[in-house]
């Protein structure tokens, strides 16, 4: 399973997502926040619609998709209840794949730090992705709305692997 938001599939979410799609062992499973009106994490304007980022993550070969309810209860959950309670006790997860920034828990306070130390205990495999990079920064969300919002489709193009 790979954890994210997943609203532009990048570059760097591809490498997250074709990690868990090559591990033949287990099925591949992207698991995405689905912001409910209360959330504290709010949608930003979209890349994709739901139904275009669907067939992104089938056309990449996922085989499960989950948009996790995400409300003010589910950002008040510790990080360690998280991993026990939805992705070992729910989930089942086996191998864990997320990059090097993801946070997740009441205040952000899980990490892939914690996922590391969170395995030993619950048996799964961990693997961490650095950051990628396009023309010397890192590749975002963020920075792919920019550059839509200024013109530079050709940029905003390639970093999501178009």
């Amino acid at each position: 399973v790979t954890l994210g938001k997943f609203d532009g599939v990048h570059l760097g979410h591809r490498k997250l997502i074709s990690t868990v799609v090559e591990d033949a062992e287990h099925q591949s499973v992207v698991f995405t926040f689905d912001p409910l009106p209360d959330a504290p994490m709010k949608k930003a304007n979209p890349i994709y619609t739901d139904r275009e980022q669907e067939a992104v993550f089938e056309g990449l070969g996922v085989q499960v998709l989950i948009r996790y309810p995400f409300s003010q209860k589910e950002a008040a959950m510790p990080a360690e209840d998280f991993v026990e309670q939805v992705l070992v006790g729910q989930l089942d997860a086996k191998h864990i794949v997320v990059g090097k920034d993801f946070r997740f828990g009441h205040l952000c306070k899980g990490d892939y730090r914690m996922l590391q130390a969170l395995s030993e205990v619950y048996g799964y495999k961990l693997t961490v992705h650095d950051k990628l990079q396009f023309e010397g920064e890192e590749i975002s969300s963020s920075r792919i709305r920019a550059c839509m919002e200024c013109g530079d489709f050709t940029s905003a193009n390639r970093m999501l692997g178009r």
